[in-house]
């Protein structure tokens, strides 16, 4: 196969790999750009690498395409415990916090972004099962996401050589991993079961969604992936985590991660060599530094310092834009009756939720009967994960719009995320009672129905959303879905029954 490529083409080619994966390639990385387009020429069944990248170029990329230049292209660099420093921080300082704070709904959301072959996310399960004795009494979200199936694969099948444990504690080998074919460690089904692996291209796909479970995050890993984003991705990803967050969350990257476009969103803390970003008003937390001595064999052995952990910059300042006007009678920054709704939802969809939630307030004191308020109060409390409070909110709306889809299918996914599943099937037939054509009621009942083990229900309802997803153009976005379209929505169904079909 030639392996030289025309110096043009390649140019346009790593244009057309950032924009729609996000991967940027500077003059330096040319090389590495071209050793990997090399690689998948093979796989698009090419001899002449030119030619490959002529066809490629000559009509818009498709998901399998995608899928196939990313396997080539991304970095697989990773390992258990990578970047102590910032772990350390999460389990002495964050988590703590996180822990006590939801003793009573005990529920946590953890997202890896970027997740690599696995060793993030298992290493994060890792450190709650050292955290939390009770886990299987708490309701764990920990999602972990990837642009390349390829390390998707390998992630979900959770067995691991010697190489990916080169800077880890042999204890922790030993107490969560058993031993498999080939000299290799299979991750104890404890920790494994606690991560969900998913598809999702940090630069194309919508995100937060309920549907891919991509809100409320309470910490959002995303290590050594941004510095190889384009600039331009940065900014719309840094925006989108923060309308992942909840109140107060964290966005955990790498100091090579770090950037302008990242502090313009997120209050930066950067200590001891590690980087974090906060959403939220800023608070004062425990310096940490790496310890000295061994680990005491039970959990992570950290040590902290005195010094305070304060981000550098404010966390929120209200849009310009966003600032009420004056109306005669009014005190500078009192907002008219008629504008706030329209705050509330300017500053929701910036992810601003606990200033949305208080000119909501505002409003319904106002205007207690507003529908369109209770509706976005639900949504505001769902996105911090305060789901007993906007399934309140829910259930009012839903009294007063009892024929709205869209309010019965908010309530049945803040009950799905709750647990209460049989009560969520509930909302979501009542859905199709009211409208039939509703794709997303079908796809919910399914991912419902493999909660409960209910195979042939769920494959049932897989198919009937694809036969409706098929109606619909592929760029179209779907109502309540937080952005997904059809097409992806599809691509979701495909992955998720093909998993099935190879257990």
């Amino acid at each position: 196969m030639s392996s030289k490529i025309d110096d043009q083409l390649l140019d346009e080619i790593a244009d057309l790999v950032a924009e729609r994966i996000g991967l940027h390639f500077p003059p330096e990385r040319l090389g590495d750009l071209e050793r990997g387009l090399s690689a998948a020429a093979s796989d698009f069944a090419f001899d002449n690498v030119d030619s490959c990248l002529r066809w490629l170029s000559s009509s818009p990329l498709t998901k399998n395409q995608i899928e196939v230049l990313a396997s080539h292209l991304t970095v697989g660099e990773t390992y258990f415990f990578r970047e102590k420093k910032s772990l350390e921080i999460v389990e002495r300082s964050i988590l703590p916090d996180l822990i006590k704070s939801r003793e009573n709904d005990r529920r946590l959301r953890i997202w890896s972004a970027g997740c690599c072959t696995g060793e993030e996310p298992y290493t994060l399960g890792i450190i709650l099962a050292g955290m939390i004795p009770d886990l299987k009494r708490w309701n764990i979200t920990l999602l972990a996401t990837d642009i390349n199936p390829r390390f998707l694969s390998k992630a979900s099948v959770g067995v691991y050589s010697d190489w990916s444990f080169r800077d880890t504690p042999e204890w922790i080998r030993r107490q969560y991993f058993h031993k498999a074919k080939g000299g290799n460690f299979e991750i104890i089904s404890r920790v494994k079961n606690l991560a969900t692996f998913a598809y999702l291209n940090l630069a194309e796909d919508a995100f937060p969604s309920l549907t891919t479970n991509t809100n409320a995050m309470d910490i959002i890993f995303c290590r050594n992936v941004l510095m190889y984003l384009a600039p331009r991705h940065v900014r719309t990803i840094a925006r989108n985590f923060y309308r992942c967050l909840t109140e107060s969350g964290w966005l955990v990257v790498s100091p090579s991660d770090a950037s302008a476009e990242l502090s313009s969103q997120f209050a930066m803390v950067h200590r001891s060599g590690a980087i974090l970003y906060r959403k939220g008003t800023a608070s004062a937390e425990p310096d940490l530094v790496l310890p000295s001595g061994e680990p005491d064999g039970s959990r992570i052995s950290w040590a902290a310092s005195s010094s305070p952990l304060e981000p550098e910059t404010p966390a929120y300042i209200p849009p310009a834009q966003l600032e009420p006007p004056r109306a005669a009678g009014q005190g500078a920054g009192t907002p008219s009756a008629e504008a706030l709704p329209d705050e509330a939802l300017a500053l929701y969809e910036q992810g601003h939720y606990a200033a949305a939630a208080d000119r909501l307030a505002a409003r319904l004191r106002q205007a207690p009967e507003d529908e369109q308020a209770m509706t976005l109060m639900a949504r505001v409390h769902a996105n911090q994960g305060n789901l007993g409070e906007a399934l309140a909110w829910c259930d009012q709306a839903v009294a007063r719009q009892k024929m709205n889809p869209g309010i019965h299918y908010l309530r049945a996914t803040i009950l799905q995320e709750r647990g209460a599943l049989l009560e969520a099937v509930r909302s979501l037939q009542s859905i199709l009672y009211l409208d039939p054509n509703f794709a997303l009621a079908h796809f919910t009942l399914a991912t419902i129905a493999r909660q409960l083990g209910r195979l042939a229900a769920s494959d049932k309802h897989f198919e009937n959303a694809r036969a409706l997803l098929a109606t619909h153009p592929p760029e179209e976005i779907l109502p309540e879905s937080g952005g997904i379209t059809a097409g992806r929505l599809t691509e979701i169904i495909l992955r998720s029954t093909a998993r099935k079909a190879l257990r």
